[in-house]
């Protein structure tokens, strides 16, 4: 029996690359390739200086912020502390005048009467002096409020001083004084405040400003 062969399909010539390599594009196609691939280079990858600078910016901004509410929410946390120990220092006060007949005590004023220029480095000292005799006035007479300022860091109670936030002593006046400019009528406690200036007012808290004391026994 006689088996008849067939023939193997014929390719066009151009698609052979020669070598016995088998078949594949011809010359022309791969140079069409390489000028696709140099007309359109693939983007690189990273940063970009101007991708650089844009994130520097925005952390900058990011920072600020966080340090303004830093200092905001510190600020706050300073007057809410103070603000405590001037109600505390008032609540024990008013306990003292109501067992001594609704008194006062003689204590040897912050500020004397007839004076009505004062100067800082001389208010601080009897800022201290004033500060002490209150405490030691309310130990003696059983009144003062060891289970809350025992426990305080000693930057605020030391055993002998009670001091606001910002280290000053807290201050108590029988009455106001012009010096001072206050306006409260009766006795009343008192911080310098952030700047540490007695006789500045816009940043002074006073316990008769506080709500929830009973100001008409003064």
């Amino acid at each position: 029996m006689t088996i008849a062969r067939s023939n193997p399909p014929s390719y066009p010539l151009s698609r052979y690359t020669g070598g016995g390599l088998g078949w594949g594009p011809n010359s022309s196609e791969i140079s069409n390739a390489f000028e696709l691939l140099y007309r359109h280079p693939r983007p690189r990858s990273g940063y970009t200086a101007v991708d650089v600078l844009t994130t520097f910016a925005a952390l900058l901004i990011l920072l600020g912020t966080m340090v303004s509410l830093a200092r905001h929410v510190r600020a706050s946390s300073a007057d809410d502390v103070t603000k405590d120990l001037l109600r505390q220092m008032d609540e024990a006060m008013a306990r003292y005048v109501a067992r001594n007949g609704g008194l006062p005590p003689d204590i040897a004023p912050f500020i004397p009467d007839d004076r009505l220029v004062v100067d800082e480095p001389g208010l601080a000292r009897a800022a201290e002096v004033n500060s002490q005799a209150v405490v030691r006035l309310l130990k003696i007479n059983h009144v003062f409020p060891a289970e809350h300022f025992d426990g305080l860091s000693i930057s605020y109670y030391d055993g002998l001083t009670v001091r606001d936030a910002w280290g000053s002593p807290i201050v108590f006046m029988p009455h106001m004084h012009p010096a001072v400019g206050m306006a409260a009528k009766g006795w009343f406690f008192f911080s310098a405040g952030p700047d540490r200036k007695y006789t500045t007012k816009p940043d002074n808290l006073y316990s008769y400003e506080l709500p929830g004391l009973d100001m008409t026994a003064r």
